[in-house]
């Protein structure tokens, strides 16, 4: 469910993106990984999730990292 969100998400990146790690060592990618837990509970049922994203992006060094950076988050936002 949030993984397809996420993907979505990081299109507009240009870089491929991965859950928990990369299948290439050597291309430029972004890896994630979330965690999540109840955030608002009412009459002993869960009504929202609370999530933490983790993004690891790997670049060559000839890229700018800021304006990736940039990017991954523009496109998180």
């Amino acid at each position: 469910m949030i993984e397809g969100h996420i993907e979505e998400a990081l299109k507009v990146t240009g870089l491929e993106s991965y859950y928990l790690y990369r299948t290439n060592e050597l291309q430029e990618c972004i890896v994630y990984s979330y965690t999540y837990k109840p955030a608002i509970k009412a009459d002993n049922e869960v009504l929202s999730y609370e999530y933490s994203i983790v993004l690891n992006t790997y670049v060559s060094l000839e890229k700018d990292i800021t304006a990736v950076r940039d990017k991954v988050i523009g496109a998180m936002a």
